[in-house]
């Protein structure tokens, strides 16, 4: 067996068909994996802290009654803080540090909980997402979990009409929304709206858009958009083009 046969089979024992919950289941902004910076906790239950006390290199006079702030920053940082408290903005303010595994663990999931729900007008715990890529350009697949779940699947459909109708038209603020940043692939695919093509389609426990692209241009940028999609909604879906 060649080299590029053998690379081919196994590229398809990774991109087997996804499994559906019950079937049988850039730039970075806050509330996503990876993100460093100041994050709003509002009316959440206290975080884990990397220290118990505020931070402060320099007490600032205009920051003296205001309350400190919380910030999630790449390990170590905290360590060194008067070397990195410039590139937050925060040398001259009381700075808790919120702990790495307590920002990816619990913050991540509520804010995109919190975020993503309402723009989507279902819940993602009720629901389950999936994506492909194909030669053509892909799909956009979303499914109530329990066949029983009416509302869901109706909310979903409701959903998809809805944005399949700002695809067409070159509008993708939801997923915008949605992921809290700017989706890779939209830009372009604002561009060349003319040159996709979004069919809308009900299915049992909720709806699917296929996707269809006229040129490689404007395939390329679907396939980075549901790469994407993938990644940050952790579906576990193939992202090579099969």
């Amino acid at each position: 067996m060649t080299m590029t046969k053998i690379l081919a089979a196994a590229l398809f024992g990774i991109c087997a068909s996804p499994a559906f919950a019950g079937d049988v289941g850039v730039s970075i902004s806050v509330g996503q994996p990876g993100f460093f910076g100041q994050i709003n906790i509002g009316n959440a239950a206290p975080p884990q802290l990397v220290y118990p006390q505020p931070v402060v290199v320099q007490q600032a006079p205009e920051f003296i009654s205001a309350p400190p702030i919380y910030l999630h920053v790449p390990p170590g940082h905290e360590k060194h803080w008067s070397k990195h408290c410039a590139e937050y903005n925060a040398c001259g303010r009381r700075v808790f540090f919120v702990r790495d595994d307590w920002y990816h663990n619990e913050y991540v999931p509520r804010y995109q909980h919190e975020h993503g729900d309402h723009v989507m007008g279902f819940s993602h715990e009720k629901t389950t997402h999936h994506f492909e890529l194909n030669y053509d350009g892909g799909v956009i697949d979303v499914r109530a979990n329990d066949v029983k779940d009416t509302e869901s699947r109706d909310q979903i459909r409701s959903h998809f009409q809805h944005i399949a109708q700002m695809f067409a038209a070159g509008n993708f603020n939801a997923p915008m929304l949605v992921h809290g940043t700017t989706v890779p692939g939209t830009a372009t695919m604002t561009r060349l709206k003319d040159q996709l093509h979004w069919e809308l389609k009900d299915m049992p426990r909720g709806a699917r858009i296929n996707i269809t692209a006229d040129n490689k241009a404007a395939l390329d940028a679907v396939h980075e958009f549901l790469r994407f999609q993938i990644e940050d909604h952790k579906t576990g879906d193939c992202p090579m083009v099969r």
